[in-house]
């Protein structure tokens, strides 16, 4: 809780959400999430023209943030 914003996520190791095994639509879970709650992500990896390379972008997964409101800090 934080008492500019009230409660919030913050989430940092997002590896773990991203693993194949668990079949996770990841943006379906960030939209989602971020509907009831601010959502603060730790993102390791680059960002450019709306998207998200986890990683790298030549060996990550690439995520695109096109209709998602969102701010970068």
């Amino acid at each position: 809780n934080n008492e500019s914003i009230g409660d919030y996520l913050a989430i940092t190791n997002l590896g773990i959400l991203l693993e194949p095994e668990l079949k996770m639509n990841f943006l379906e879970f960030i939209q989602s999430t971020s509907q009831n709650y601010p959502l603060i992500l730790h993102w390791e990896g680059d960002f450019n023209n709306d998207l998200l390379n986890f990683k790298s972008k030549q060996k990550g997964l690439v995520f695109s943030l096109s209709g998602i409101n969102y701010l970068f800090v």
